[in-house]
């Protein structure tokens, strides 16, 4: 199955990446994190995309957790789209 990240998504992944780097001055650290986010969730929700938590049965949105963040995503037809990434610290729900 096709995963897209939507424009939230990039976003967050973003913020992350400036958090991490900038605040934490830890600009390699960051760069790690976040490919590894990419990476996971794309192997993960491409091999088993019906893996995550439904939170909206309705519209077929689901969850999964990947380190420490939550992935939201949803499954349209035959391809997968991340919505956001949420940190353990953020309330998403």
């Amino acid at each position: 199955m096709k995963v897209n990240f939507l424009e939230t998504a990039e976003q967050d992944l973003i913020d992350v990446y400036r958090y991490i780097a900038v605040e934490n001055h830890a600009p390699e650290s960051a760069e790690r994190l976040i490919q590894e986010l990419e990476q996971k969730t794309v192997k993960m929700l491409s091999d088993f995309p019906q893996i995550g938590k439904r939170i909206d049965s309705s519209e077929n949105i689901r969850f999964i957790v990947v380190r420490n963040y939550s992935v939201i995503y949803k499954i349209v037809e035959n391809q997968i789209f991340i919505m956001n990434f949420y940190g353990a610290g953020r309330d998403w729900r």
